[in-house]
């Protein structure tokens, strides 16, 4: 889970740095500049928000495949606990 944060921490970094220094090296109006804060921002939130579904979907597929382990591990023990006591009612 660490390296999922790590993750989305440095992508949030590089695009607030990347924004930063794209808004003081382009001369624009104070219009513009103000459009193009809104365009990054958006664009930004989108490309985090794409990130973080993949994050979560590759977080449920591993939640997923722990469950069904588990779940056959248990229905395992089951069955020999249930064959244990078959053999000892007879």
């Amino acid at each position: 889970m660490n390296t999922i944060l790590k993750t989305l921490f440095t992508f949030l970094a590089g695009a607030i740095i990347g924004s930063i220094t794209a808004l003081l090296t382009a001369p624009r109006s104070g219009k513009d500049t103000r459009k193009k804060i809104v365009t990054d921002i958006n664009t930004q939130k989108e490309k985090l928000e794409e990130a973080a579904t993949k994050k979560l979907e590759e977080a449920k597929e591993i939640l997923n495949k722990s469950i069904e382990t588990s779940q056959e591990a248990s229905k395992k023990q089951i069955d020999k606990v249930a064959e244990s006591l078959k053999v000892s009612d007879n």
